[in-house]
């Protein structure tokens, strides 16, 4: 349209721009944002502080988006509506374009796993029989205490219990004066059993006065750590990662404990360090290895040990062949991902069997422990409890996948 001297009239509200400006101007649907999130932690300290304003009542707002944020693991820019791809071993996330990527696949393996999966695959083409020194294959078995590999021809020892006969059987027996000293924390503990169970999420454990049966059981769980080379521990340990690594602003949601559960937690520690456990014993089972029994009825909510060991990244281990993995700090990396491996350090927990989730009625009819995770003292900690009242002569079953995860394959659990 043009107006009575000739020039042309733009119908639309805002100005004309050339065209080859408006490209310019312009930013590609795939460019990350620009906001500068390589640091995880300042990134969700800074929605806490938004959360914690008189008034600002975004919470359930935002509790998905922050459990649920992503962030490239090559530019460090959080992931907002442009294309992604997964890496179906590590489970980060990237931008298509940061990794050169044109097409989604459903099996897509980012370089840094490449690399590992490939030292993995030339470490074990090399392996050769200790006792005959050639190569071993598929149905080989390892010694499950100096990990070395035989022929199943070649293992001169009992295979359902696979402790090579070069391999002694540990028998280290625990302090009588410690156990001596451990009688009974009995002032706090009265206190605290005393309270309403409202009041309360935790119980502690009621250990067994027979000082002979309680040796007992703490011999089982020592002598099975021994005849793996491990060495017994109830903590963390970081031998891998620094404590600072283990902080809870990265999963900022992460349960805390109130000051009564807090302190009962405490106090089952000061029990632990005396040896006072819950009445629990190690056994071996020819078809799951160990496994771990109830010597007395359990309450419900009764603790029954921290999940201790050596923390790692979840990066470190993607390719681990361990059975008792446990996430301790859940992100959205496995960089700052934290898992606890019973590696060199572990107690009573490594022991304890996982459900089969395939199996119809598992959780409801087998499954009596749960775990839990907690924010205590500004560190996470994984928790078992007693999920109902355990019988006596029970085995303690909980699910591998609590929480949701559903990352650990468990269809050929008993």
């Amino acid at each position: 349209m043009f107006n009575t001297r000739g020039r042309k009239i733009c119908l639309i509200d805002k100005p004309f721009i050339h065209p080859e400006l408006r490209a310019k101007r312009q930013r590609p649907k795939s460019m990350p944002l620009p906001l500068n999130t390589s640091s995880l932690d300042n990134l969700n300290q800074s929605v806490i502080d938004i959360l914690n304003k008189p008034g600002i009542d975004l919470r359930s707002l935002l509790e998905q988006y922050l459990k649920h944020s992503k962030i490239c693991d090559v530019c460090q820019q959080l992931i907002h509506k442009q294309r992604t791809i997964q890496c179906h071993i590590c489970e980060d996330f990237y931008h298509m374009n940061c990794v050169s990527q044109n097409r989604k696949l459903k099996s897509w393996i980012c370089n840094r796993c490449k690399g590992k999966k490939a030292e993995l695959v030339s470490k074990y083409e090399n392996i050769n029989c200790a006792e005959c020194n050639l190569k071993v294959d598929d149905d080989s078995i390892d010694c499950m205490k100096c990990k070395k590999e035989y022929h199943e021809t070649c293992f001169k020892a009992d295979i359902k219990f696979p402790i090579c006969h070069n391999c002694s059987q540990s028998n280290i027996q625990p302090d009588d004066n410690e156990m001596a000293e451990g009688i009974f924390i009995n002032l706090k503990v009265q206190e605290l059993r005393s309270q309403k169970k409202s009041e309360r999420q935790f119980i502690l454990p009621t250990p067994i006065k027979d000082i002979r049966i309680r040796k007992e059981c703490i011999q089982s769980i020592l002598d099975a750590l021994a005849n793996q080379n491990i060495e017994f521990s109830d903590n963390l340990h970081y031998e891998f990662v620094t404590k600072k690594d283990n902080n809870p602003n990265l999963e900022p949601f992460l349960q805390k404990l109130d000051y009564v559960n807090h302190q009962t937690f405490l106090l089952f520690k000061q029990m632990s360090s005396k040896k006072l456990y819950a009445p629990l014993k190690v056994e071996w089972n020819d078809k799951q290895g160990y496994i771990v029994r109830a010597m007395a009825n359990i309450e419900k909510n009764t603790i029954l040990c921290e999940y201790a060991g050596d923390v790692d990244r979840l990066q470190n281990q993607v390719f681990s062949k361990s059975d008792s993995i446990m996430t301790l700090l859940q992100t959205t990396r496995s960089l700052t991902t934290l898992i606890v491996l019973p590696l060199k350090h572990a107690n009573i927990a490594k022991y304890i069997s996982g459900i089969n989730n395939k199996k119809e009625n598992s959780k409801s009819r087998q499954q009596n422990v749960v775990s839990k995770r907690y924010n205590i003292g500004g560190e996470a900690r994984v928790i078992l409890l007693a999920r109902r009242e355990i019988k006596e002569d029970e085995v303690l079953y909980y699910d591998y996948n609590e929480g949701g995860f559903n990352t650990y394959d468990t269809e050929d659990f008993e």
